[in-house]
């Protein structure tokens, strides 16, 4: 595939394709034309019998800080069923990753937050810097994990995925590495080696059994993203980008100010 795109960086070599996020000055935050983009490479990807791996890194410091809050403010602005379209994009891409046949990695090189940890959570292998960050920041703006939720419970399990989006507490690789959020720490010289290495280990292997174990994995968690659940975590999404609570919190950290709300019982 040919097409060049604004936000994202798309490389195809032999069996492989990788997408590199590319908004660096925002901290390859997403909005609603980059969520667009990955949908698209998804659904080429998807059909496309001859790749079997999909690797996801990003340019610049970050891997991903989440969602773009000027995105998010922008919500206001948008009547009702527009918000909770763009939020039903979001959840439907992380159900394209969540049910992706390919063997899915992610290289993370700088802090991963928000939904970034989302795109992480959803591959089967994450290698990530021993500088790397990550947290459920969504809490501290008033806002709720919501899209990202199923693809965390399912790798975390649902205490510990609560336990870190309840407080919004910043981790660094290594209790990453202890809790399940992450496979592979490595240095920040090492983490491309190391996804290399990785590739060379997994093609060793049949492509076909491979292609079994994912198949019967998203048949166990066939639930994941069902209907009623894409429904309703968008709709949560949709609400709180709205509210009195979440529209302060991302004012707030935008203007670098404490937000209204902090501290009240």
């Amino acid at each position: 595939m040919n097409k060049k795109y604004d936000f994202i960086i798309t490389e195809f070599t032999e069996d492989t394709v990788i997408i590199s996020l590319n908004r660096p000055n925002q901290g390859n935050a997403f909005h609603i034309e980059m969520i667009r983009e990955l949908s698209e490479i998804l659904d080429f990807i998807e059909q496309q019998e001859d790749i079997r791996f999909i690797v996801f890194k990003s340019v610049g410091k970050y891997f991903c800080l989440g969602a773009d809050l000027n995105w998010m403010k922008g919500a206001a602005k948008l009547i009702s069923t527009e918000n909770y379209n763009e939020c039903f994009e979001l959840v439907s891409l992380f159900e394209r990753l969540a049910c992706s046949e390919k063997i899915l990695i992610a290289q993370v090189q700088g802090h991963c937050f928000g939904g970034g940890i989302g795109i992480t959570s959803a591959c089967d292998y994450v290698i990530a810097s021993d500088k790397a960050k990550f947290a459920f920041g969504e809490v501290k703006l008033g806002l709720v994990p919501a899209t990202i939720m199923p693809l965390v419970i399912r790798r975390l399990g649902v205490s510990k995925a609560r336990q870190l989006m309840l407080t919004g507490k910043e981790i660094y690789s290594g209790e990453a590495l202890s809790c399940g959020l992450i496979d592979i720490v490595s240095s920040a010289n090492s983490v491309e080696k190391d996804a290399k290495d990785l590739l060379t280990e997994l093609r060793l292997v049949n492509k076909k059994a491979q292609q079994q174990i994912k198949a019967l994995a998203r048949k166990i968690y066939s639930d994941l993203y069902s209907n009623e659940i894409k429904r309703y975590t968008a709709e949560v999404l949709a609400v709180c980008r709205v509210s009195e609570e979440g529209s302060d919190g991302i004012q707030a950290f935008l203007e670098k100010r404490t937000p209204n709300w902090q501290g009240n019982v």
